[in-house]
């Protein structure tokens, strides 16, 4: 099968994606990826039109395939050009050609990728070396650089092909082969691009099906790794798992940390879990403050507000057209907090507390008295900070939109989001639709409204703890009544008999572990019982391993002797009488030649670096002749010999881990 530049995008992404797309499997309407791929493709008209200005002498093409289309040299650009060679296809923005620059007279072809976006990331950069590795299977050699157009005053930015990076690309390509031949679905696991994937309703589905463990946005690879290495693949399963450690008492005003096990046991149970005591320091009159901004391009352009007046609530909002309209817009914010009484930054995130440290920053002057700014980001209260390791929600995330929702708040759009709002920001910039701004403002005054549904929240929590009198309620749990039973809860067996087998189970742990710290005639017999497990075995025979006579690299006969090294060896020894246990020690030594500097040591036995001989067919047969009249047959020769080398290396009963190997051994030799 083909790898075309849409599989290879969709498995920088993720791997599932990737394989759906090169199936063929039916994707679903998504808003957010249409209206991206809408400013692409604008981005790349626009960026066709300047080139076509600033190259009226020269030709180009535009909407061909490559290279039948490209002989011409007179041709400088071909533009939206489909190219496919040695089982890839690529569908290239555009290529440019360039003069050779150094003697050889072949010109270049360099691919050029059109980013609408002010910063270019990794995955641009391997998506153009895609492009690279396409072209050069046409030519025979590979572009030194490519292009990238980014910004929104088109930048053009020189990528060079480096070998780290054309090997990223060999290794990307090489999993998507292998997931092709295979043909077999990877495995499932949810990320932060399902937001704006085709597939994200039917992963999730299948996701929610299974109980998956990557449904909790918190839960990092490396934990959800760990877990599943212990037979963990299910959020039930995970929330079985939570066990509340006690805290020190020089922790206790550190912050505690986040249990991922507890906010899948209040998925399970779908009741809040209350860790600690979340305070809510509510000083002043309360301001809920969120901000909507373009992180690329650094600019803010969107601030709302909402506060209580009275009986009333107000709303304010602050637009900015432009970045020449950021400061008018902070300066008018600035007024507005000014004329609130006692105002005090209420916020869901770190996202608003580094708009209001860079605007302080960026307009030093928009403000008569930086004392005032400075107090309302010093008393600002970051909601997510409160929350974080104290209430765990029955949500998968702990956005504002997932609380919220939960608490029963709902947008106007049902689509809205972060990402969302950035596109509709692009399309009003494109149109200046009244709409879209009003629908702008909407979404972030909504924010506004469900961020106070989430403090007001948390203030019921508050008084709940304070006042006992106040109603409990039902799904509401504080985490430390968990540990009231063990584990957190009485215990049940499903077998009766297992009650009593784990009671006398808990006795012998009492005596060998508890009683011995408060009796000394106990604690003695507990020493004495553990020297006999300990003790170690006599050495019967030393074998040193002699001096060597001269370097191995240049023959020279002046060495140094260094460090000493021994290993213990176990083994069986045998004679015409029986066959009884010894223990070898091997000793060598480290050298240095004096002439050539050279370190090394002499090459001990082939099994010196283990803890148990080598055996082998021949080890059996030479065995089995020490012995031919005690036991006439075979077979019993070397059962007898397994059995007693058990016995004299594995105390206590227990099973041998090597018996396997050494029965594989025996069957080869009977079969001999």
């Amino acid at each position: 099968m083909l790898i075309t530049n849409d599989v290879f995008h969709a498995f920088l992404k993720c791997e599932t994606k990737a394989y759906l797309t090169f199936s063929g499997a039916v994707a679903t309407e998504c808003e957010l990826k249409d209206g991206q791929q809408r400013i692409v493709e604008e981005y790349k008209r626009r960026y066709f039109g300047i080139c076509r200005a600033h190259c009226d002498e020269s030709p180009s093409r535009i909407g061909t395939s490559f290279p039948q289309d490209f002989d011409d040299q007179n041709t400088r650009f071909i533009f939206d050009c489909l190219v496919q060679a040695d089982k890839m296809v690529s569908h290239i923005h555009a290529i440019e050609r360039l003069p050779s620059p150094g003697t050889d007279t072949a010109n270049v072809c360099v691919p050029i990728r059109c980013v609408p976006a002010e910063k270019i990331t990794t995955h641009e950069r391997l998506l153009l070396a895609f492009d690279a590795l396409v072209l050069s299977q046409h030519f025979g050699k590979l572009p030194p650089f490519g292009k990238i157009i980014h910004g929104n005053q088109p930048i053009a930015s020189k990528v060079t092909l480096s070998a780290s990076l054309l090997a990223a690309v060999q290794a990307i390509l090489g999993k998507i082969a292998v997931g092709q031949t295979i043909s077999a679905t990877p495995e499932l696991v949810l990320n932060p691009h399902c937001s704006e994937c085709e597939f994200r309703t039917r992963c999730r589905q299948i996701a929610m099906e299974k109980d998956d463990l990557s449904l909790l946005s918190r839960m990092t690879a490396q934990e959800r790794t760990k877990q599943h290495n212990k037979g963990i693949f299910t959020l039930t399963q995970f929330s079985y798992t939570f066990r509340l450690r006690k805290q020190r008492k020089r922790d206790i005003d550190k912050p505690r940390k986040y249990y991922t096990a507890l906010t899948a046991l209040a998925m399970r149970e779908q009741k809040m879990y209350i860790l600690g005591k979340p305070a809510l320091p509510l000083t002043r009159n309360p301001v809920y403050l969120d901000v909507e901004g373009i992180p690329d391009q650094d600019f803010y352009y969107l601030i709302g507000i909402r506060f209580k007046r009275g009986t009333s609530y107000v709303q304010h909002s602050f637009w900015a057209n432009d970045l020449a309209e950021e400061q008018v817009m902070w300066s008018t914010f600035i007024e507005a907090i000014a004329n609130i009484d006692n105002p005090q930054l209420i916020y869901y995130g770190n996202y608003e507390k580094v708009f209001l440290q860079r605007m302080k920053q960026r307009y030093p002057k928009a403000i008569e008295t930086l004392s005032f700014l400075d107090r309302l980001i010093k008393e600002s209260i970051n909601v997510l900070s409160i929350i974080y390791a104290q209430i765990y929600f029955p949500t998968y995330a702990n956005g504002l939109k997932d609380i919220a929702q939960y608490l029963g708040f709902q947008w106007s759009h049902r689509s809205a989001s972060g990402a969302q709002s950035l596109l509709w920001r692009h399309q009003w910039e494109l149109t200046k639709s009244p709409e879209l701004q009003q629908q702008l403002i909407t979404y972030n005054l909504e924010d506004c409204e469900a961020l106070e549904c989430v403090v007001n929240t948390i203030i019921q929590l508050n008084q709940r703890q304070e006042n006992p009198e106040i109603a409990v309620d039902d799904n509401v749990v504080r985490a430390e009544s968990l540990m009231q039973g063990y584990p957190y809860g009485e215990r049940r067996f499903s077998i009766p008999a297992m009650e009593a087998i784990n009671k006398a189970a808990y006795w012998d742990y009492q005596r060998d572990q508890v009683y011995v710290k408060s009796s000394k005639r106990l604690h003695a017999i507990a020493q004495r019982q553990s020297k006999s497990r300990m003790q170690a075995f006599t050495v019967d025979k030393i074998i040193v391993y002699p001096h060597p006579v001269v370097c191995p690299h240049c023959k020279s006969t002046a060495l140094n002797k260094r460090r000493r090294n021994s290993r213990i060896v176990h083994d069986l020894h045998f004679s015409r009488y029986g066959i009884e246990r010894q223990i070898l020690q091997y000793v060598s030594h480290n050298y240095t030649c004096y002439e050539c500097a050279t370190k090394f040591h002499v090459q001990p036995s082939p099994w010196a670096d283990r803890k148990y001989a080598d055996f082998s067919d021949t080890w059996f047969q030479q065995a089995s002749m020490y012995i031919p009249g005690r036991y006439p047959m075979k077979a019993l020769h070397i059962q007898w010999i397994i059995n007693t080398h058990i016995q004299c290396h594995w105390r206590g009963g227990r099973a041998c881990p090597l018996a396997s190997r050494y029965a594989n051994v025996s069957s080869n030799a009977l079969a001999s």
